[in-house]
């Protein structure tokens, strides 16, 4: 859990806002990162968390790399033994 909450501590402070220099952006690039929590109703010990980082190009191109665990009925149960799924996902706006 401490690296949980190092890792978003840390990602936050490296986020480094830019500006768009020109019109026509939805969203300006640069770092951002995240998190999310699935919390299954039906199997708690399906339970899930994702921590992802996000960079964003001015053409609208991104890159993502993130981390998925299971979490099983809170976050304070971690199965040491599983590692999780680091996962990289690439975005190319034409």
């Amino acid at each position: 859990m401490k690296i949980t909450i190092s890792a978003l501590v840390l990602g936050l402070l490296l986020i480094t806002p830019t500006l768009a220099e020109e019109d026509g952006f939805s969203t300006l690039p640069g770092w951002s990162v995240g998190y999310k929590f699935n919390l299954d109703l039906d199997k708690d010990e399906d339970s899930k968390l994702r921590l992802f980082g996000k960079y964003k190009e001015k053409d609208g191109t991104s890159y993502k790399l993130g981390w998925d665990k299971k979490t099983g009925t809170n976050l304070n149960d971690w199965n040491e033994d599983e590692d999780g799924v680091i996962f990289f996902e690439q975005e190319i706006k034409f």
